[in-house]
């Protein structure tokens, strides 16, 4: 099943990364509305995966707007540099996994495949 996935919030560099990855991916991409309709309309349970900042006041905030009656979304930090406690700090916080660059199609395959 294609999965529907939306990039939040994310450094410019980690985005383009992501995009190009993903772009080899059987995957429905959306970017965050840059014009139109505020962040607070947007439906984050009508996603399957929400990459994110792994800031972990970015990861609570789209926790807590996609809560409520499922389909939640799974929530993936993705940063620039790999920093251990930064991937410890999301994962306690909610977030479904930890990414970071150099992002390769096995390793995305992989975290969309657990999300399932």
């Amino acid at each position: 099943m294609l999965k529907r996935i939306l990039l939040a919030h994310l450094d410019p560099e980690v985005e383009a990364e992501l995009k190009k990855t993903l772009s080899h991916l059987s995957v429905d991409l959306d970017l965050e509305p840059t014009q139109g309709p505020s962040e607070s309309f947007i439906d984050w349970r009508s996603y399957d995966v929400v990459f994110c900042p792994p800031e972990l006041a970015e990861v609570r905030s789209i926790l807590a707007a996609s809560s409520g009656a499922p389909p939640k979304p799974a929530v993936i930090a993705a940063s620039r540099i790999p920093e251990e406690k930064e991937w410890v700090d999301v994962l306690e916080a909610g977030a479904k996994d930890y990414c970071a660059a150099p992002f390769e199609d096995n390793q995305i395959g992989l975290i969309l495949a657990a999300c399932a």
